[in-house]
């Protein structure tokens, strides 16, 4: 059986034994009846199997599908530290930016991703949204990282900053990390009066953005860009539809563009849960600059 059969395999299996509702969601992982149902799951399924090498493989198989049927079904509670992103779409990933965009920043800087994003409020009502991105792309994101990555751009007092949420809603299909600047009530503040701040399972919220952070790294990974070749719309499609298939997450493919014959992966926005395929601007490949009127 290959990776990707077991892994199938045993989404199904988990589906049947461990339906996921928002009940089992509500509470933390680590106390959560859904996390106790994937372990049973697991631990059955390495007791019956007879191969000891065979134990890992399955295991990570199961410990995969449970993460990814759980984020399927609108909510992630998975483990810290249960994923991490294949080591070669890491590299690609990396490679990418800095040939694309390496020069036009400071040495170490690496690609920033779209599941990286978070809103910061500060004391007195200012606010801005930034990236947490300075760490290692195969590390996994924290708390300290998205306060880190707001104080660059304002006050956060020492040890008073609180991780809150925007919530999933119609304005965005996955809930956004904010950084308070100071110690207070979520629920208190917000974007507008309409979009306020909620109260949130920090672990939880980190699990969901790890995942999406890894799943966007996967999506990435499959652009053949930097291969010096021109590659139609529909080569680039199916390559990231492929790669969808792997994840188990419904993520619709945009397309932005016309007729121009070279595209690549623009980009995954995940308000939206859209991977966006565009066409390639600038340089050989690219559609040429348009000309302007007197130019």
């Amino acid at each position: 059986m290959s990776r990707r059969d077991s892994t199938e395999h045993a989404m199904r299996r988990l589906r049947r034994a461990a339906p996921v509702t928002d009940e089992r969601l509500a509470g933390p992982w680590q106390a959560s009846s859904a996390r106790q149902v994937m372990l049973e799951a697991i631990d059955d399924e390495a007791g019956a199997t007879a191969v000891r090498r065979h134990r890992g493989r399955r295991r990570g198989a199961l410990l995969l599908a449970a993460a990814l049927t759980l984020a399927a079904l609108g909510g992630t509670a998975v483990a810290s530290g249960l994923f991490h992103p294949n080591p070669r779409d890491t590299a690609a990933v990396v490679n990418q930016g800095q040939a694309t965009e390496g020069p036009l920043h400071a040495p170490g800087w690496r690609i920033e991703l779209n599941a990286e994003r978070v809103q910061c409020f500060y004391d007195g009502g200012g606010r801005a949204e930034t990236t947490a991105s300075a760490g290692p792309l195969d590390a996994e994101l924290r708390v300290e990282d998205l306060v880190g990555a707001c104080a660059k751009g304002g006050r956060v007092e020492a040890g008073g900053a609180k991780l809150c949420a925007l919530p999933a809603g119609p304005l965005r299909r996955n809930p956004k990390p904010v950084v308070l600047g100071f110690d207070g009530a979520c629920d208190r503040y917000g974007l507008s009066d309409a979009e306020p701040f909620v109260e949130v399972d920090a672990e939880r919220l980190m699990a969901d953005i790890n995942l999406r952070r890894q799943v966007e790294v996967a999506i990435l990974a499959v652009d053949p860009k930097l291969d010096g070749q021109c590659h139609p719309k529909s080569e680039i499609v199916r390559l990231v539809k492929q790669r969808l298939a792997t994840t188990g997450l419904r993520l619709e493919i945009r397309i932005a563009g016309t007729d121009w014959p070279c595209w690549y992966v623009e980009g995954v926005q995940w308000d939206d849960n859209a991977v966006i395929v565009g066409e390639v601007s600038g340089g050989r490949l690219g559609r040429p600059a348009e000309v302007q009127p007197g130019g």
